[in-house]
Parts: C-alpha cells; sequence; structure tokens
C-alpha cells in the first residue's frame, strides 16, 4: 500500500492509494514513490507484507529499494513478516513463531478474530476493529511491534522471524495529525 499527503495552503490533504502487491512490482513502485516525491510529497508510506518479498526471490531488490529511500525523511518503507496480519495478530498476543506463509498467520489471526477476511469489503467493516482495539490491543500492537523489532535487530533469528514496522507508520500518522 501507497499513502500520501501533500501541504497545501496551509492545509493538510491526505490522498491515500491502495496498491497491492500482486497489482505492482518493486520496480513500479520506485516509480509511484519517485513520482510522489517530484511532485512535492511530504510523506510517503509503503506497505508491504514480506512473505511476498521471500516468496517471489524478491529479496536483493526491496534491500535496494530500502537502501535508496533511507535517506529521505518522506519516505516510510514499512514491511511486515509475513504480512500485515502479524500487525493485527499483535493487538491480542505476542507471539515470536515463524510463519512462512500468510495462511498459517491466518490460522492463528482467526483464533482472535474468527470471521477474519484479507477483502478490502471485511476490512472496510467497523465491527472487527472495534474487536481488534478492544482492552488496550492497540497499546498492546504497538509494545509487542518494538518487541519484535528488537528482538528480530539484536538477536539471530530465523527467515521467517515475524516483524512489523507498523508501529512507526503509526508514529508517523500521529506526527502528521498533530503537527
Amino acid at each position: 500500500m501507497v499513502s500520501h499527503s501533500f501541504e497545501k495552503k496551509q492545509e493538510l490533504q491526505v490522498f491515500h492509494k491502495t496498491i497491492t502487491f500482486a497489482d505492482i512490482s518493486l520496480e513500479k513502485a520506485e516509480r509511484v514513490i519517485d513520482e510522489l516525491l517530484d511532485g512535492g510529497c511530504d510523506h510517503i508510506t509503503f506497505l508491504t507484507d514480506y512473505d511476498t518479498v521471500v516468496s517471489q526471490d524478491k529479496k536483493n531488490k526491496f534491500d535496494q529499494l530500502v537502501k535508496k529511500y533511507s535517506g529521505y525523511d518522506e519516505v516510510l518503507i514499512c514491511d511486515s513478516m509475513p504480512s500485515i496480519e502479524i500487525w493485527f495478530l499483535l493487538h491480542f498476543i505476542y507471539t515470536t513463531q515463524e510463519f512462512t506463509c500468510y495462511n498459517e498467520i491466518e490460522r492463528v489471526l482467526k483464533g482472535q478474530l474468527p470471521d477474519y477476511e484479507k477483502t478490502k469489503n471485511y476490512l472496510m467493516q467497523e465491527r472487527w476493529f472495534e474487536v481488534l482495539i478492544a482492552n488496550g490491543g492497540f497499546a498492546k500492537a504497538i509494545i509487542h511491534s518494538k518487541r519484535l523489532m528488537k528482538q528480530y535487530s539484536e538477536e539471530d533469528v530465523g527467515q521467517y522471524f515475524p516483524f512489523t514496522k507498523m508501529h512507526l507508520a503509526i508514529d508517523e500518522f500521529e506526527k502528521q495529525k498533530n503537527g
């Protein structure tokens, strides 16, 4: 997913665009990010499921993309292993269980969200989100996400060790909202 915002006439205008990995190559993602930067975009968040990067043998290309934008404050590459569903699961539990693919994490997530579907229709419903954030779920997810990233960066972990950088995206969204 790519999201971005433009500063115009002292008001923050947010433009959100969703592109699934099936619809966009890393090369196209790079072109979109470059076009947004050239157009004056002040922040771009690129969300991606890292299991797809691994399964499509695109790790080197992905690492090049991350390296290219590492010096840009306007760009956040926000990957999750295996997928964004790890962020959802972290609202309920902390886990270091390795998931090699989406289907594995989906089974575990459905233990918490039995009706979960990775569809636009489902994700647009408020009910699942309300369950996600109930009982301090949002705060738990941020704590769990930071803990996973610390473990991921400091320890020798497996290829499928779960992680997400969603807490960084949330921090950036909060800065923009309050800035």
